[in-house]
């Protein structure tokens, strides 16, 4: 008789091997995550700080040419010429771009999170930035950011724009030491609107409608904290332009905090993170090292990356 094979059967009889981790693992698992973790707040520092003012150029050059390429139009459409204030950025013009009486005169419509709305000048900050739309932490990295549902500049209503404190630039961290009646002026499709700072008091929500149109500009402080909102008004000097469309205003669209919702990626990047840390020095003791850094490097630095772009947006994105 020929014999019938000596696997072992499945069923209830079949016993697994039980699965046992040792307190010695535990604690390996932990510290690579404690070290995947300081990695990423070291690179987030170095991001925000060191490459963001770098990031934050080179996205303003990119909104330079979409704000000229948007002006242009305009201005063949309706035969404007923007003053001598904007011809740096924007090319020569000589006269006064003049108020728009009928709002469909221009096909505007409400402008999207990124979109680049307007040339910010404030001259006594030497400062000269295209504002973007939205004060996410991704539009603040780009530059000032304009507060969705508030009045573009220029137009009847309060007009919000945010900027940062000390990170990506810090472009508003001067802000507070603007004086009553300095100048401040706002290139937009319509026209260059001139401000001028007010001491007058703001209330609990800064962008709220009063009773003459006004810029609010809003960074963070204490520098480095970001726990409050700092603000000051300027008013709109002449007559306001003719509205457009606007976005619905949120209210908790601040700047004053971070990308909702982020944590959940920066966790699975830790773990992801950590993981590739622990395979890669296994790899390092078992296997050739150059092949292993060639193998191991780029997802690493590409995580870190990523992981350090998440953490970042967690923090106020004015700060």
């Amino acid at each position: 008789m020929s014999a019938v094979g000596t696997s072992p059967q499945v069923g209830a009889g079949l016993r697994l091997p039980a699965l046992t981790i040792t307190r010695s693992q535990i604690g390996v698992l932990l510290g690579w995550v404690l070290v995947a973790w300081s990695v990423v707040v070291a690179a987030a520092i170095v991001l925000a700080f060191g490459i963001g003012p770098v990031l934050e150029r080179n996205a303003q050059a990119r909104l330079v040419e979409e704000l000229a390429t948007r002006f242009q139009a305009t201005q063949a459409d309706r035969q404007l010429q923007l003053p001598q204030t904007a011809s740096g950025l924007l090319g020569p013009s000589t006269a006064s771009a003049p108020h728009l009486a009928d709002p469909h005169d221009l096909t505007l419509l409400a402008p999207a999170r990124g979109d680049a709305v307007a040339l910010l000048q404030i001259p006594r900050l030497h400062l000269s930035q295209v504002v973007v739309e939205g004060v996410q932490p991704a539009q603040l990295e780009q530059g000032p950011g304009h507060v969705p549902g508030t009045a573009l500049p220029g137009q009847p209503g309060t007009a919000g724009v945010v900027g940062t404190r000390t990170s990506y630039g810090a472009l508003f961290r001067a802000l507070p030491s603007l004086r009553a009646d300095d100048e401040i002026t706002v290139a937009t499709a319509e026209g260059v609107a001139h401000y001028r700072v007010s001491t007058a008091p703001l209330g609990a929500d800064p962008y709220a409608e009063g009773d003459r149109p006004r810029l609010v500009l809003t960074t963070s402080g204490p520098e480095y904290v970001a726990s409050r909102a700092v603000s000051l008004a300027a008013d709109l000097q002449g007559a306001p332009f003719a509205p457009t469309p606007r976005a619905g205003r949120d209210l908790s669209e601040t700047g004053m905090g971070g990308q909702a919702g982020v944590w959940k990626d920066l966790v699975l990047l830790l773990e992801v993170l950590a993981l590739v840390t622990a395979i890669t020095i296994a790899l390092y003791r078992r296997w050739h090292r150059t092949s292993t850094w060639l193998i191991t490097t780029p997802p690493l630095v590409l995580l870190v990356a990523v992981a350090a772009t998440a953490f970042s947006r967690m923090l106020p994105a004015a700060l």
